[in-house]
């Protein structure tokens, strides 16, 4: 029973961390596109394709928009479902991994991944924003659980699970490859993987066929380019993908508190302990299929042309995290520092929000609006920065607050200094509107 409480309490303070203060979350253009489709959803009508990925026209999978659509429903489309989509993802991902790795792996293995995923600052992080890569860390964890003891449910479901989360899930596939040449006995699992993958798509390419091969034409030409039309003066690339190689060691377990040369030494010194660690929890031949893993994800970064989000990596955590649990093991007082300096830096990143303007003073302003113009169309301005402008249609649409380009001006200004002129201020953020000002005199 011991182990089961140590799980559950695990458990209970990572769904905290990833649930306290509800309202102040990123709410930007992923979290926008999300609501919209999920009331989209709610009210009936259904889609076959997920966010469509940053670089091409080619779209993921609808899983997210599903999975909100639950929450937006029960919510009455109240933006708090943004936040509890995201909460929920959580608890999926935390049983489903219990679920398999207790039966694939040894349990010491299992709690302390457990563990790290519940506390790590940098995945707490990560976790508290919503979109579709909260599926990314599941994803991998199941599929690399499956490589390391077979398993070909977990493997289907991890790979269905790729392709619904991003598009670096499809570097899966080259793992999987590599992993066969290595393990040819194996072929009926990586068949297994495939099927699971293809199963995800379905959708896509039904789509696909409709609309002239949109989807698959456009990341065969992603392909087309990445290997015969790369630029070989990468050499800041390959600088980038490996200090986020190494800094990810570092902050999964203490996030961003250190500098950058520090987070990539302290990465180095990880790798260089478990590599030279005299007795391991894993076969030589599981070490091998961890540090596999390791290698392809920033190897296969290096043919991505743009700045590389940091997110792409986040399916090659697991491999990480197994190292790290692999050096904690059999020191309970090193396991319990870890854990409370864990819980500390996360408490320390969900209280200091530095994501501009939150969710909760998004909301504030919009509902301040809708109750000064009481029904009137209004033109909205906004003086600020193009990035910061995204996340706001669906909350006009929840309050219902129309828009005309030939009515009353209402500024949304951003940073709001505290000398700006402004009708009402919340946070950051400042409203204007010089009808705004005359109602509220007249109302004092």
């Amino acid at each position: 029973m011991a182990k089961y409480k140590i799980i559950l309490l695990v458990f209970l303070i990572g769904f905290i961390l990833r649930l306290l203060l509800p309202m102040e979350r990123v709410f930007n253009f992923d979290q926008d596109q999300i609501a919209l489709n999920a009331m989209n959803i709610v009210k009936g009508d259904w889609t076959a394709l997920g966010p469509q990925t940053s670089h091409m026209s080619f779209y993921t999978g609808p899983l997210i928009y599903y999975w909100a659509a639950v929450f937006y429903g029960l919510t009455g489309g109240h933006p708090l479902a943004n936040t509890l989509t995201s909460a929920a993802i959580y608890v999926f991902s935390f049983w489903l991994i219990w679920y398999f790795f207790k039966s694939l792996l040894p349990l010491k293995i299992t709690q302390l991944y457990l563990a790290i995923f519940a506390l790590s600052p940098y995945l707490v992080q990560l976790n508290r924003i919503t979109w579709n890569p909260n599926f990314s860390f599941l994803s991998g964890s199941l599929v690399l659980a499956a490589l390391l003891k077979p398993n070909q449910l977990s493997l289907w479901l991890g790979m269905f699970l790729a392709y619904q989360s991003n598009f670096s899930g499809f570097v899966m596939v080259a793992v999987l490859l590599l992993y066969w040449l290595f393990n040819r006995q194996q072929f009926k699992l990586i068949v297994v993987g495939f099927f699971g993958l293809l199963s995800s798509m379905l959708p896509l390419i039904t789509f696909d066929f409709r609309h002239n091969f949109m989807n698959i034409t456009s990341l065969g030409n992603f392909i087309y380019k990445a290997i015969f039309e790369m630029s070989f003066g990468f050499l800041p690339r390959i600088k980038n993908v490996l200090m986020i190689n190494f800094e990810n060691f570092t902050k999964l377990l203490s996030g961003y508190f250190y500098p950058g040369f520090v987070l990539v030494l302290l990465g180095i010194s990880i790798l260089i302990l478990w590599l030279i660690k005299p007795r391991s929890y894993f076969s030589s031949a599981q070490k091998k299929t961890l540090l596999l893993w390791m290698a392809v994800f920033p190897f296969a970064a290096l043919f991505y042309d743009e700045g590389l989000p940091e997110y792409y990596f986040l399916m090659q955590l697991p491999a990480l995290i197994f190292m790290l649990t692999d050096l904690l093991i059999g020191n309970k007082n090193r396991q319990l520092l870890a854990g409370l300096f864990m819980m500390i830096i996360s408490l320390g990143v969900i209280f200091d929000n530095r994501n501009g303007y939150s969710l909760r003073e998004k909301y504030a302003a919009a509902k301040y609006i809708q109750n000064q113009s009481a029904g009137r169309p209004v033109q909205i301005v906004f003086d600020m920065d193009y990035r910061e402008r995204f996340g706001w249609d669906y909350l006009f649409q929840y309050f219902k607050i129309e828009q005309s380009s030939c009515c009353e001006q209402v500024h949304l200004i951003y940073p709001a200094l505290p000398w700006t002129p402004v009708s009402a201020r919340f946070g950051s953020l400042g409203v204007f509107s010089q009808n705004f000002i005359e109602y509220n005199k007249n109302t004092l």
